[in-house]
């Protein structure tokens, strides 16, 4: 379940969550809402099937297969509890681990930190207080960057 970065020719994002700068390109953003707005709107399976981009839902039936489970019926209460890997936090991505992923390694070295999370595992940690120096090494490389803190935050699940 890996998000596909084809950055150079879209727009970038950026915002801060949680005391730390996050950019992702723009169609990750938008899918990652789209994804979440089902998760918490949806009232059956067949909403969230609905609702939810066609690769997010399809990931979902691979994690109930992979934990030996089937897809529920349209009309059977939707619960996202019964999404293992979003109650635990692996599903869907993580922006500030997706980060790690798509983000030129220069970058990630000059501006970021790898912190580590007991929990979901390594994240870029960017100090807000670099975000004109980031954007600017972005638009340096043919960037455009979109300042967006409700999306990114949304996007982050906050």
């Amino acid at each position: 379940m890996m998000i596909e970065f084809n950055t150079q020719k879209e727009p970038l994002v950026y915002g801060v969550v949680a005391d730390m700068l996050v950019l992702l390109p723009k169609s990750t953003a938008d899918y990652l809402v789209a994804t979440l707005r089902a998760i918490q709107n949806s009232r059956t399976w067949g909403e969230f099937k609905k609702n939810a981009p066609a690769e997010a839902y399809q990931e979902v039936v691979e994690i109930l297969e992979e934990n030996a489970e089937e897809e529920p019926p349209a009309k059977e209460p939707f619960d996202s509890d019964d999404i293992l890997d979003y109650t635990d936090g692996d599903w869907p991505e993580w922006p500030a681990q997706l980060m790690l992923y798509w983000i030129p390694k220069d970058i990630q070295k000059t501006y970021g930190v790898i912190q580590v999370s007991s929990i979901n595992g390594d994240f870029l940690e960017i100090s807000p207080a670099r975000e004109q120096q980031v954007v600017k090494a972005f638009e340096e490389r043919g960037y455009t960057c979109l300042k967006d803190d409700r999306l990114v935050n949304i996007a982050s699940g906050f």
